[in-house]
């Protein structure tokens, strides 16, 4: 919304003349005074401001579409997955970093793949869950205590490794090979710097200085779990309305060079992918709190596996990969 322009009075004088007589005198009621001169939109200070007692909620869900060539062949995978979770504010110290505790309120898993489908929905759960899905069905209701800073930032994480051991037990897999995979699986999904690099995400958004309509800023995030990835966003202020500002985004996401590989069960895996991610999000001015985000995603690159273990394991030769996808996320507090 760009600044009001001057607004500019148009004067029409209409002279009647009569067919004789002198012409009429000159006005003497002097002119409309000149509206005043709109001022410029304020600048706003976009934080990150939660207040102690209250709590803020976030869904987010991510749907994608990805298709691989393996031997000449594509096969398409459709998955949707969606957290739902609150953040009770407990104190904000004078520096102005918030203490919440973060409880997973629901959790969605549905994929379609020529070797799966899996369809977990924690809001009507099945009688089994199915294995992929026991990880994110573990997480409803479990919680722990992080620090959000001003910055969008979080800093400590505190109580992840007894809602670890809850998960794990919930899960009720023998031990050996499997559990043992599984819970490398879940500490790479969900462990201190997956939280951290999941939250900072949607969270790292603000800008260092007061900024209005038109302006704009960078955001750089390196992000490693569960993968490896350097995210470098453009963010503009689009408008300020009604106590809510509008953010374009558009980032771009690459693999760095010296990106370590995942350990998926016997196998170890690389990504080298690279993309975009743009659209729009919404954010409330006075808390800094994320009301609304879309974003559509496109990445293409390939998929690296080797058998996990020392040295050189040789490997299957590279699988292009294609995703694309959305992301969105609503937010609201109570």
């Amino acid at each position: 919304m760009g600044t009001p322009s001057r607004l500019a009075p148009h004067l029409l004088l209409v002279s009647l003349a009569a067919a004789c007589g002198d012409p009429p005198a000159p006005p003497t009621d002097p002119p409309p005074a000149l509206a005043a001169t709109p001022k410029a939109p304020e600048k706003v200070v976009l934080r990150l401001r939660l207040e102690k007692g209250k709590t803020y909620f976030q869904d987010m869900e991510m749907v994608q579409t990805i298709s691989q060539t393996v031997g000449g062949k594509e096969t398409t995978t459709e998955q949707t997955m969606a957290v739902g979770s609150s953040f009770a504010v407990e104190e904000v110290d004078a520096a102005g970093a918030m203490k919440c505790r973060m409880t997973w309120e629901r959790t969605r898993m549905l994929m379609k793949s020529p070797m799966m489908n899996v369809d977990y929905d924690s809001r009507n759960p099945p009688e089994v869950v199915p294995l992929p899905a026991k990880g994110v069905a573990s997480l409803v209701g479990k919680s722990f205590e992080l620090e959000f800073r001003a910055d969008g930032t979080v800093g400590k994480v505190a109580g992840l490794d007894r809602a670890f051991d809850e998960m794990l037990g919930a899960v009720d897999l023998p031990e050996g090979p499997v559990k043992e995979s599984f819970r490398e699986n879940l500490r790479n999904q969900f462990g201190d710097e997956a939280i951290r690099d999941m939250l900072e995400k949607s969270m790292r958004i603000y800008p260092k200085d007061p900024v209005g309509p038109g302006d704009a800023w960078k955001v750089r995030i390196d992000l490693r779990k569960p993968m490896t990835l350097n995210m470098e966003a453009d963010y503009r202020l689009v408008e300020r309305r009604g106590g809510v500002a509008v953010l374009d985004v558009d980032s771009r996401v690459t693999t760095p060079d010296d990106a370590e590989p995942l350990l998926m069960g016997p196998m170890k895996v690389r990504f080298r992918i690279s993309g975009t991610q743009k659209g729009r999000m919404e954010v409330e001015e006075s808390s800094g709190w994320p009301l609304s985000a879309a974003m559509d995603q496109v990445l293409e690159g390939t998929i690296e596996s080797a058998a996990a273990g020392p040295g050189d394991q040789g490997g299957m030769p590279p699988v292009p990969m294609k995703m694309r996808g959305t992301i969105s996320i609503s937010g609201r507090r109570e």
